[in-house]
C-alpha cells in the first residue's frame, strides 16, 4: 500500500512539473485575468462613486454660494442700518439743541436777534438766515423721516435674510453631510479592495493619458501663505493662487504620498500637463479642480486636484514632489495627514 501510494505521488507529482513546463508561463509582473478583472470592475465601481460626489460636490457648492451672497446681503443690509441711525440721531440732537435754545429764552431768541438789529438791512439778513434756519429744521425732519422709513424698510429686509440664511444653513449642512458620506464611502471602497487590484489601478492610472507638453517650470510663482476662515495658521500657496479660503467641513484623514515627473511629458487624468512643481493632488473622486488643505505635523498646503489616485489602503491623496517638500513629507515618502475641501473666496 505504501509502495503504491508513494508511486502513484510520484506520477502525480511529474504530472504537475511537466503541465507547468508545457504551460505558458504568464508576463513577468503582469496580474492574472482575475485580479484584471477585479480591477476593471473596482475602476467601474469608482467612476459611479466620482459621479456621485461631483453631484454632491456641486450641489454643496451651489448652497454655499448661495449663503455666502446672503451673508454679505445681511452685512450690508446691518451698515446700512447703522448709517441710518447715525444719521436720525444727528437729527435728532440738533433739532434737541434748538428747542433747548427756545425754552431757555421763553421763545423770545429769535426776536431780539431781529429787534436788536442796528439797521434795516442788518434786520433783513438776520431774517433770511432766521428763515434759512428754519427751512434746515424743516429739511432735518423731513430727512429724520425718509431714514426713519429707510431703516425699517432695510430691518424688514434684514429680518427676511437672516430668516433665508437660517434655512441655507441647513441646507448646507445637509449637502456637506451628503458630500463627506460619499468621501468617507469611497474610501472605505478604496481599503476594502486587495493589493494586487489596488497595484493595478496604480499602474493603469500612471500609464494612461496621452504625452502632454514639456511642463514649464513653476519656480517663477513665488510661495506665498493663505488664511482658511476659521482655521488657525497659515497655508503655503503659489503665487499666483487666492489667498482667502472659506471651510467646507467636508475632511478626510489617512496616508499621503507624493510622485514627480517619473516619465517624460506626463499627462494627468484631467488631461492637464504635470508638473511636480506645482500644487497639485490626486485623489480618487474628488472633481478636478477642488482644493483641498492638505496637514502634516502642523504645515499646511492648499492644492488643486487633477489627477487620480492614489490606491492603497489607508492612502487618501497624492501631493507633488514641491507640495510634499513645503511640508516637510517628501523626505518620509509617506505620512499621516488631515485633509479638508476648501473654497476659494
Amino acid at each position: 500500500m505504501y509502495a503504491f501510494r508513494h508511486s502513484a505521488m510520484s506520477a502525480a507529482l511529474l504530472a504537475c512539473v511537466l503541465g507547468v513546463a508545457l504551460s505558458p508561463a504568464p508576463a513577468l509582473g503582469a496580474p492574472s485575468a482575475a485580479v484584471q478583472q477585479q480591477a476593471a470592475a473596482a475602476k467601474a465601481k469608482m467612476s459611479e462613486m466620482e459621479k456621485g460626489l461631483s453631484s454632491a460636490m456641486s450641489d454643496y457648492d451651489a448652497a454655499a454660494s448661495n449663503l455666502a451672497r446672503t451673508r454679505a446681503k445681511i452685512a450690508s443690509n446691518r451698515k446700512r442700518l447703522d448709517e441710518l441711525g447715525k444719521a436720525v440721531e444727528t437729527g435728532q440732537k440738533r433739532l434737541a439743541s434748538e428747542v433747548v435754545f427756545l425754552y431757555r429764552t421763553d421763545g423770545n431768541g429769535f426776536a431780539e436777534a431781529l429787534l436788536s438789529a442796528p439797521s434795516i438791512e442788518d434786520f433783513a439778513s438776520r431774517l433770511l438766515a432766521l428763515s434759512r434756519i428754519a427751512n434746515r429744521d424743516a429739511e432735518t425732519i423731513s430727512r429724520m423721516r425718509r431714514d426713519r422709513a429707510a431703516a425699517a424698510a432695510t430691518a424688514k429686509q434684514l429680518q427676511q435674510r437672516e430668516a433665508e440664511q437660517a434655512a441655507l444653513l441647513k441646507t448646507v449642512s445637509a449637502r456637506r453631510s451628503k458630500a463627506q458620506q460619499a468621501v468617507d464611502a469611497q474610501q472605505r471602497y478604496a481599503d476594502s479592495l486587495p493589493s494586487q487590484v489596488s497595484d493595478t489601478l496604480n499602474k493603469e492610472t500612471t500609464a494612461s493619458g496621452k504625452k502632454a507638453p514639456t511642463p514649464k517650470p513653476v519656480n517663477r510663482f513665488s510661495l506665498a501663505w493663505a488664511k482658511v476662515d476659521g482655521r488657525s495658521g497659515k497655508y503655503a500657496v503659489l503665487g499666483n493662487q487666492p489667498k482667502a479660503y472659506a471651510p467646507s467641513g467636508i475632511v478626510f484623514k489617512g496616508k499621503a504620498t507624493w510622485y514627480g515627473n517619473y516619465r517624460p511629458n506626463m499627462r494627468t487624468a484631467s488631461g492637464r500637463a504635470f508638473n511636480e512643481n506645482e500644487f497639485t493632488c490626486a485623489h480618487k473622486t474628488l472633481p478636478f479642480g477642488t482644493r483641498v488643505a492638505v496637514t502634516y505635523k502642523g504645515k499646511r498646503v492648499i492644492v488643486i486636484v487633477t489627477d487620480r489616485g492614489p490606491y492603497g489602503k489607508g492612502r487618501v491623496i497624492d501631493l507633488t514632489k514641491r507640495a510634499a517638500s513645503v511640508i516637510g513629507m517628501k523626505s518620509a515618502g509617506v505620512g499621516s495627514v488631515t485633509c479638508e475641501v476648501v473654497r476659494a473666496k
